[in-house]
């Protein structure tokens, strides 16, 4: 006779248990959701002083989450890449235009025979002569500015 009303109570109980577990489930969801659109927007706002610091703690806190099945990781990887791609673009759009610049205002060594006999011979023995990257100062440049921009942002 008690066990038919005990039954009823358990079975209560499970169904509603079940329902909290899902209202949890929804808001811990939506509340890793609005972190990694909080990441995206900050992100996206402008160059971040140190962009490996973030990965590094994003990742980081991934890994704990992964520990109670809410692994962020793969959500926050395109984020990060596209962060990336988006500097790297940036930092050779800036280097293109200084590369131009430099390129309206360079001029010619006049003895360029003995240039090209330089670099020519210098090609030969692997060593590289001022008089040689004086002459393509403007590629080296362009370079320096491509690396220089891409050292900063890691």
């Amino acid at each position: 006779m008690y066990s038919q009303p005990r039954k009823k109570s358990i079975w209560k109980i499970h169904i509603i248990f079940q329902a909290v577990l899902s209202i949890l489930n929804e808001v811990f969801l939506l509340q890793l959701l609005q972190l990694v659109a909080t990441v995206e927007e900050d992100l996206s706002r402008g160059p971040v002083n140190s962009l490996d610091s973030v990965l590094r703690q994003c990742m980081y806190l991934g890994l704990s989450l992964s520990r109670v099945g809410a692994d962020c990781r793969g959500l926050l990887a395109p984020i990060f890449a596209k962060t990336v791609q988006n500097s790297l673009e940036v930092a050779l759009r800036r280097a293109s235009r200084q590369f131009e610049q430099d390129m309206e205002t360079f001029t010619l060594p006049k003895s360029s025979s003995n240039i090209t006999r330089n670099f020519s011979s210098s090609q030969e023995s692997n060593e590289v002569s001022f008089e040689t990257v004086v002459f393509f100062f403007c590629c080296f440049f362009f370079c320096f500015l491509i690396w220089r921009r891409r050292s900063s942002r890691l």
